[in-house]
């Protein structure tokens, strides 16, 4: 495949700096800073791997500039926002990706794992704010990965990978195999030792076969397992 740009579409608590760290230790160089200074350190252990300029501000022309000659050396992956790519046009200068060769990847997570994960920021809330913020993720879960599907499909997008996270946290080893085959990547078995051994599935609590009926429930009602569902069957390949 050559020397590849990796966008990654991140939505918070989907396992996009896990995917990033991954990609590093095969090889892939990232764009941005490892650790941010205006977040902790306890929400990522193992490092963000992301720049905040372009998490808030996009792939302008300059940013894209830069990422092309980085990519002519050697594959580069970078986080961009799936909130700020929905909210703006001019997030990412479209007209500059053919450039390279461009991949966007986008990490899936099911959307009551993603809500309940971040309520570890709220849990001294109380139980009715708990629920409103499991509602506003599911139905921005559903509004969001709709609209994502739209504007790549608009842009004539060819290259997108989906990335499961729960395979992660149940096989590591099949994790890092399934990124390393679905890219085309050639890496050494020290590589994939690494990558695998960077994998802590304790870190990864949250499983969506582990929460209540009646939580299950309102994600199908929403319609937040349906899009989680549809948008594994179309963006994940078989492994």
């Amino acid at each position: 495949m050559g020397n590849v740009l990796y966008l990654i579409v991140a939505d918070p608590r989907t396992g996009s700096s896990l995917l990033m760290q991954t990609l590093n230790l095969l090889g892939v160089s990232f764009y941005g800073e490892k650790y941010r200074d205006d977040l902790s350190i306890e929400m990522n252990p193992k490092g963000y791997y992301e720049s905040r300029h372009i998490l808030f501000h996009g792939l302008t022309q300059d940013v894209l500039s830069d990422l092309h000659q980085q990519a002519e050396t050697n594959s580069v992956a970078v986080k961009i926002s799936l909130r700020g790519l929905l909210k703006s046009e001019n997030y990412i200068d479209w007209s500059m990706l053919n450039r390279s060769n461009t991949v966007f990847l986008v990490p899936i997570r099911h959307p009551l794992e993603s809500a309940i994960s971040n309520l570890n920021f709220f849990s001294n809330q109380s139980k009715k704010f708990q629920f409103f913020k499991i509602t506003r993720s599911l139905k921005k879960f559903v509004d969001s990965h709709q609209a994502l599907e739209y504007q790549l499909k608009e842009r004539k997008i060819q290259k997108i990978i989906g990335v499961p996270y729960d395979l992660a946290i149940d096989d590591p080893e099949a994790y890092v195999s399934y990124i390393t085959k679905a890219l085309n990547l050639k890496v050494s078995k020290e590589q994939l030792k690494n990558a695998t051994g960077n994998i802590t599935p304790n870190l990864y609590r949250f499983r969506s076969e582990q929460f209540p009926d009646k939580e299950k429930k309102w994600s199908i009602e929403l319609g937040a397992e349906q899009a989680y569902e549809r948008l594994t069957k179309q963006l994940v390949l078989e492994y």
